[in-house]
């Protein structure tokens, strides 16, 4: 992962990690502790803010408010490894709505909902006529 180093003496000496203070910032800034921050920072290999709120929601069955090291010493002993993985690209959707159409709160939700499952239903096709 990146800002990850393994100091000398391997895993007697420690992991040694510094996550983005830009991302931890911006996570906090939200609501996320600090802590939480910098687990999603290290969970997703430090790469954006989006990512690591993501992996924070998604993980919050865990304790968020603890620091990392607690966290590794727990990964080390489970044996479960829970690493993001390479190669996959995200992708962010956005929806632009016209305000002066004057729709209501409600219709604009349908239109987007529709844009999306219209969306998702060319992906569907495209995978399938592709040679993946």
């Amino acid at each position: 992962l990146p800002g990850l180093q393994m100091e000398a003496g391997g895993a007697e000496a420690g992991i040694s990690f510094e996550p983005k203070e830009e991302i931890v910032n911006t996570l906090m800034a939200i609501g996320f502790s600090r802590n939480a921050a910098i687990k999603g920072c290290y969970y997703t290999g430090n790469h954006n803010a989006d990512l690591a709120a993501a992996w924070i929601i998604e993980n919050q069955h865990r304790n968020l408010d603890g620091p990392l090291e607690e966290d590794l010493d727990f990964d080390d002993e489970d044996g479960e490894e829970e690493e993001f993985p390479d190669g996959l690209d995200l992708y962010k959707m956005v929806f632009v709505v016209n305000a002066e159409l004057g729709m209501g709160v409600g219709k604009v939700a349908a239109q987007c909902s529709h844009a999306a499952l219209a969306l998702y239903r060319i992906m569907l096709t495209t995978r399938r006529g592709s040679a993946l």
